[in-house]
């Protein structure tokens, strides 16, 4: 539900707290889900209906920060140390949640990069295998490389295709 507003806010809400009841656990996975565009009421809702409701909460290869200001950085930092369970998508996040919880968060990378070994889509031999990337953020680079280095060598793809998503994509 895309709605603006109360309205909108409220049903999703809803939807959330239901889908939360029937879970066994919440994990917030990939992305920038902890960064500058994220939902700040969304991750606290989940955190505090995950505690009130004794269900595990845990973030999965998520980036964290970027952060356009002092007061976002910190109502994240506190979310996040709600969460028992980190695991980054890159170094610069390894960092800071390490500086806000204590502890080093085991880096998982993109895991994008690992829907091949869980899904293999239905293909004619005569189609172009093409694989396409988009890097958000700098810090992405050297692993992202390292990647297409492995992916190149298997030749797993035809060819690679560089996107820019947003202006602050690298492409």
């Amino acid at each position: 539900w895309m709605r603006r507003g109360g309205v909108g806010a409220a049903v999703r809400s809803v939807t959330y707290v239901a889908a939360m009841l029937s879970a066994r656990a919440a994990i917030f996975g990939g992305g920038s889900l902890f960064g500058a565009n994220a939902s700040l009421s969304f991750a606290k809702l989940i955190v505090r209906l995950g505690r009130r409701l004794s269900k595990p909460v845990a973030a999965l290869g998520v980036s964290v920060g970027p952060f356009a200001s002092a007061e976002r950085r910190s109502a994240f930092e506190a979310v996040l140390r709600d969460i028992p369970y980190v695991a980054v998508r890159d170094e610069a996040s390894v960092r800071l949640v390490a500086e806000v919880t204590g502890s080093a968060p085991v880096n998982l990378r993109d895991l994008a990069f690992a829907l091949p070994a869980i899904y293999t889509p239905k293909r004619r031999p005569s189609d172009r295998r093409t694989l396409i990337v988009s890097i958000h953020l700098r810090q992405y680079t050297d692993a992202v490389l390292a990647i297409l280095a492995y992916v190149d060598s298997q030749r797993l793809v035809d060819e690679v295709l560089f996107v820019s998503l947003d202006e602050e994509s690298v492409a």
